[in-house]
């Protein structure tokens, strides 16, 4: 238990602003130099969306004890997971793929076809990395949380290290944000990686997005 921090709501913030120096060109096509000399100059493209790319960046997670525990059916558990990922992921959570994760443990079968939060806790974790990962290597990683912690602990452990991930997908600094780990071991070697592998997706969504957009 000692190699997870439990204050997991603490995530190191910067200043997007400042970070995200990407020039929007307003200057002709046929442009002089400081010299007066003529050049040529790229055509000017469209400014990046910082306020898209900020809300992505801060991005949090509902942690467990926050997560409805009332039973809900399938339609209802849709709605709070598609509406607590929307920033984050390209494509919903639907009822094929629900079916899915049940199939493969990777999401507990429903009690009496409702489902409670702890149902809800492990859809999230699948939401988040189901752009990058397999059911298969999610199911694991969650085999080899629950052989050393509770599910609450796990979960929130995950929130945390996604959005300390996506703080530094979305910073141009170079520089690494702390994990939240207090001490090093495979476990938590295994969650930060693949928390930043679906941070960088997210960015890179989100870029992609963005350069769609601005050709409509």
């Amino acid at each position: 238990m000692d190699s997870i921090n439990n204050n997991t709501n603490s995530i190191d913030t910067r200043n997007l602003d400042m970070e995200l120096e990407i020039a929007n060109c307003e200057a002709d096509a046929n442009g002089t130099d400081a010299s007066g000399v003529a050049v040529e100059r790229a055509t000017p493209q469209p400014a990046v969306d910082l306020a898209k790319l900020r809300e992505v960046r801060e991005f949090s997670l509902p942690r467990f004890d926050a997560l409805p525990d009332m039973g809900l059916y399938l339609e209802q558990t849709l709605t709070v997971l598609n509406g607590a990922l929307r920033s984050v992921i390209a494509e919903p959570i639907t009822k094929p793929m629900m079916g899915n994760y049940v199939k493969h443990g990777v999401v507990p079968a429903p009690v009496k076809k409702r489902y409670y939060r702890e149902h809800i806790a492990y859809s999230l974790v699948m939401g988040v990395l189901k752009g990058v990962f397999t059911v298969d290597q999610v199911a694991d990683l969650y085999r080899i949380q629950r052989d050393t912690y509770p599910t609450d602990i796990a979960y929130n452990y995950f929130c945390t290290e996604f959005e300390n991930a996506l703080h530094e997908a979305f910073d141009f600094t170079g520089n690494a944000l702390p994990s939240v780990e207090t001490r090093r071991t495979d476990q938590t070697v295994l969650i930060r990686s693949m928390v930043l592998a679906a941070a960088n997706q997210a960015f890179a969504q989100a870029i992609i997005e963005q350069a769609k957009n601005s050709r409509l």
